[in-house]
């Protein structure tokens, strides 16, 4: 029986599992992956079990039927010694296999994918910039820009793609083309690089870190709607100009207010009111 205690803990090695996966080291990806499966069962867990074992060129069920065949294709003392070497192998492994196994099945079943979109995926996870991501140069027009931002979009659309981590990589592509579509992020981009590099433990690996969604999902009308980005970005700018105008104004006219009354009691000190005689009373 699982418990919900586990999956705090199984999510962990889930993360480290897809850690370990981006930099190249799949055996720890798997370890990490089936201790995750054997925590905390998920759907997401069996997936990445099944593409580890769709790169590696072998399937769940591998190690169950060569060990069947082996035990009964053997008969002397030495096959019988290496069958039943294989028959615990085959009961310690038999829960993870049958766990794999069904994975394949139901992910089979659920949608289908090719190679090449597993192949695409990772080459999306393991790129270490936004520019690598979308496949551009840092001199690029805004044109090419979004030419090559909607061919990766429509490539990597949950609809269109079901390979594991095709959704991590659509939103990749899509915070990489919120930031160099904006002419302020892509300077501060490319003086600093992404905002989590600065931190300590983004040191060893200042992208395969990063996370790919922060700020795409939080502003996605900027991704999508470029030119509406735009004009939002102008309204702001010239209502920024007319709120310093008109404190401006205001402060100029306290001024003028200020020397105002500075005048009138100068005024009042060299001529007093009471002084002055009425022509008409006088008389």
């Amino acid at each position: 029986m699982v418990h919900d205690g586990n999956k705090d803990e199984a999510e962990k090695c889930f993360n480290l599992a897809q850690k370990y996966f981006k930099e190249g080291n799949r055996e720890k990806a798997a370890r990490f992956a089936q201790k995750a499966e054997k925590l905390y069962p998920s759907q997401k867990s069996q997936e990445f079990l099944d593409l580890l074992n769709r790169l590696s060129g072998t399937t769940s069920h591998t190690p169950h039927s060569n060990g069947t065949a082996g035990g009964e294709g053997d008969g002397g003392g030495g096959g019988g010694g290496r069958s039943g070497g294989e028959n615990v192998r085959q009961r310690r492994s038999a829960p993870a296999s049958e766990e794999r196994t069904s994975s394949s099945q139901s992910c089979a079943t659920s949608g289908d994918y090719t190679k090449e979109q597993v192949d695409a995926v990772k080459k999306i996870m393991r790129c270490k910039d936004y520019y690598e991501i979308l496949g551009v140069s840092k001199d690029v027009t805004d044109s090419d820009l979004k030419k090559a931002y909607r061919k990766l979009a429509l490539q990597f659309h949950p609809d269109k793609n079901k390979a594991p981590g095709a959704g991590e990589a659509f939103k990749a592509v899509g915070n990489a083309f919120a930031v160099l579509s904006d002419a302020e992020k892509k300077k501060q981009y490319d003086l600093y690089g992404p905002e989590e590099a600065s931190s300590p433990s983004h040191h060893r690996n200042s992208y395969s870190h990063h996370d790919f969604t922060r700020g795409y999902e939080s502003t996605p009308w900027r991704t999508h709607h470029p030119l509406l980005h735009t004009l939002m970005a102008l309204i702001m700018h010239y209502l920024q100009m007319f709120v310093l105008l008109a404190l401006l104004l205001l402060v100029a006219s306290l001024v003028c207010i200020l020397i105002s009354l500075l005048q009138k009691d100068k005024l009042d000190s060299f001529w007093p009111v009471e002084q002055i005689s009425d022509p008409f009373t006088s008389r």
